[in-house]
């Protein structure tokens, strides 16, 4: 039987590779200068950031600075105007002040905060809100001061009043007291207003009636010179 003939592989002898190192110096530098870009962008974020924050912080104060001017102007407008303020209305115009004033306030200012952003909408209701109670209690004291000085002014005309139909109607007695006594009520009236003390009504109540007999003489002096020496006469020896 014929053989195949075999054919031998020449080994190769194994060698030994000496050390060899793969030079990444410059991977790590790439990796280091891409550590500086990133972090030198992170700051350039905080930068603009801080920057940003900073013009908000302005445009706040701004708009916050002019909303305090606006209000105040309203406020100066509605109430110290000298032809068309509340506080120019005097007497009886100046009663119930509160009332005419406050729904035009609220006009005028709810424009002024809806202009705001909503952040600043809070701050700016609360703005209002304050000046409009200090606005509400200056109209309501100068609405009392008023009604307070209608009252005197009142009081003194009626007093008036009373004192000249005295001195008219001297020749009936009855009359006489009978407008001392209504005097005497607007007297009243006034000093319970101000709260005085018994003593200081006694006093105002003395010299209203002294002052009302005075022209009382006076006048019967004018029509009938020997009846008022007559009274006078019985006055003194009173």
């Amino acid at each position: 039987m014929p053989t195949v003939p075999r054919y031998g592989v020449p080994g190769v002898p194994a060698r030994v590779t000496p050390n060899v190192r793969i030079d990444d110096s410059g991977a790590q530098h790439m990796r280091q200068a891409g550590t500086a870009i990133a972090s030198g962008l992170q700051d350039m974020a905080g930068v603009a950031s801080q920057i940003a924050r900073h013009q908000q912080d302005k445009a706040n104060t701004a708009l916050q600075m002019r909303v305090e001017n606006d209000l105040a102007t309203i406020q100066n407008t509605l109430l110290q105007d000298p032809e068309r303020g509340a506080f120019a209305r005097q007497g009886e115009n100046g009663f119930g002040l509160e009332k005419q004033v406050l729904p035009e306030w609220d006009k005028q200012v709810s424009t002024i905060v809806r202009r705001l952003p909503n952040h600043l909408q809070p701050w700016g209701q609360q703005q209002a809100s304050q000046r409009r109670q200090l606005a509400e209690k200056q109209l309501m004291r100068h609405s009392l001061q008023q009604g307070d000085s209608v009252l005197v002014q009142q009081s003194e005309a009626l007093q008036k009043n009373a004192r000249n139909a005295a001195a008219l109607n001297y020749w009936d007695p009855e009359r006489v007291d009978h407008e001392i006594a209504r005097g005497m009520v607007a007297i009243d009236r006034v000093l319970d207003l101000q709260g005085a003390d018994a003593i200081t009504r006694q006093a105002k109540r003395a010299e209203y009636a002294s002052a009302t007999q005075r022209q009382v003489l006076e006048r019967v002096l004018l029509d009938d010179p020997m009846q008022a020496r007559n009274a006078l006469g019985r006055s003194a020896s009173a």
